[in-house]
């Protein structure tokens, strides 16, 4: 039982970082659009 619980505890981990890492990743994707908008416009 301790095992499972574990591995659904560790399945949960492992999505919350995936969502993190998308969220970080799409700031950062969106900051560098922004940042080569506002090169180019010049």
């Amino acid at each position: 039982m301790k095992k499972a619980k574990d591995a659904s505890d560790f399945a949960v981990g492992k999505a919350l970082l995936a969502v993190l890492g998308v969220i970080v990743f799409l700031g950062v994707a969106m900051q560098g659009l922004a940042y080569f908008h506002k090169i180019s416009g010049h």
